[in-house]
C-alpha cells in the first residue's frame, strides 16, 4: 500500500506541473539570457533556468492545490481530484519548489533574487486573493510570464537587453487572459468579477484586441533597433499576420474571443523559435 502510494507520488508529480508549461517558462528565460549572443549561456544563466523551472512548477502545485474543488468538476483527471495527490502533498511540494528556486536565484546575483521574491509573491497573491477579481489578476498573471525573459537577461547582467521581449509576451498574456474572459463570462459569474462583467463584452474586446496590437508592435522593434538581423523582420511577419488575423476575427464577431485564446497559444510556439534562430544566425 505504502508503495503504491509512494508511486502514484511520483507519477503525479510531472502531471502536477504541467510539462510543457515549464518547458515554456525555461525557453523565455534562455531566449532572455542569450540575446546578446550565445557566449552569455553561462553557470549563471543555467541557473536562472532552473530556477523558474522550479519557480513555475511549484505554482502549478499551489494553484492544484487551491483549485481542488473546482477541478473535481472541470478536471477529474488531474493528480488531486484523481487521488493520486493529496491537497496537503501539493502544497508540500510547491512550497519545496518555491523554496529551491529562491536558493538558485541567491546564487545568481541579487537582481535575480529580488525578481524570483516578487514573482512567488505575487503567485502566492493571485492565488489566494487576487485571481477571483479580473483584470487586476489578468495583470499580475501578464507580469509573471513577462518577467521570464527579463529573469534570463538579468542573469547575465543584460536585463536591459531583454525588456522588449518581456513586453511582448506582457501584452500578448494580458490581451489573451482579457478575451478568456469575454469567452468564459458565464461560467466565471460563479466566483470571479471580470471587466466584462463590468463594462461588457465589447468593450472589453476592444481593450482585448488594443493588447494585442501594443504587442504586434513590439514584435517588430528587435529588427528595427538592431537587436536581431534584418531578416528577423521577413521571419517575424507571419506571427504578426496570424496574431492582426486573431485581432480582427475577434473584432468581428465576440463569439471568436475563445477561438484567438487558443491561436494566441499557436503564436507564442511560432514566436520563440523564431527568437532563436534569429539569435543563432
Amino acid at each position: 500500500m505504502k508503495n503504491q502510494k509512494f508511486t502514484d507520488l511520483l507519477t503525479g508529480i510531472p502531471r502536477l506541473i504541467r510539462v510543457p508549461l515549464v518547458v515554456l517558462g525555461m525557453v523565455c528565460v534562455f531566449v532572455g539570457g542569450v540575446i546578446d549572443g550565445f557566449e552569455y549561456l553561462n553557470e549563471e544563466l543555467t541557473l536562472a533556468i532552473f530556477t523558474v523551472f522550479f519557480i513555475t512548477s511549484g505554482s502549478m502545485a499551489f494553484n492544484d492545490y487551491f483549485d481542488r474543488e473546482i477541478d473535481k468538476e472541470v478536471h477529474p483527471e488531474r493528480p488531486i481530484p484523481s487521488g493520486k495527490i493529496t491537497p496537503f502533498q501539493a502544497l508540500v511540494v510547491s512550497i519545496i519548489f518555491f523554496s529551491i528556486s529562491l536558493l538558485l536565484s541567491f546564487f545568481i546575483n541579487l537582481l535575480c533574487l529580488i525578481i524570483a521574491v516578487i514573482t512567488i509573491d505575487l503567485l502566492v497573491l493571485y492565488e489566494t486573493i487576487f485571481k477571483n477579481q479580473g483584470l487586476v489578476g489578468n495583470l499580475m498573471v501578464s507580469f509573471i510570464v513577462g518577467i521570464s525573459f527579463t529573469f534570463g537577461g538579468a542573469s547575465v547582467g543584460k536585463a536591459e537587453m531583454s525588456i522588449d521581449f518581456s513586453l511582448i509576451a506582457f501584452f500578448l498574456i494580458l490581451g489573451r487572459e482579457i478575451l478568456m474572459d469575454v469567452s468564459d463570462i458565464e461560467g466565471d459569474r460563479l466566483n470571479r468579477y471580470t471587466l466584462p462583467m463590468k463594462i461588457g463584452r465589447r468593450k472589453t474586446t476592444i481593450i482585448g484586441c488594443i493588447s494585442l496590437l501594443i504587442s504586434a508592435f513590439f514584435l517588430l522593434i528587435p529588427g528595427f533597433v538592431g537587436i536581431f538581423p534584418s531578416f528577423y523582420l521577413i521571419l517575424i511577419l507571419p506571427v504578426i499576420g496570424l496574431l492582426l488575423y486573431s485581432i480582427i476575427i475577434s473584432l468581428k464577431n465576440i463569439e471568436n474571443t475563445g477561438r484567438t485564446a487558443d491561436l494566441l497559444i499557436i503564436i507564442m510556439g511560432l514566436g520563440l523559435p523564431v527568437f532563436v534562430f534569429s539569435i543563432l544566425f
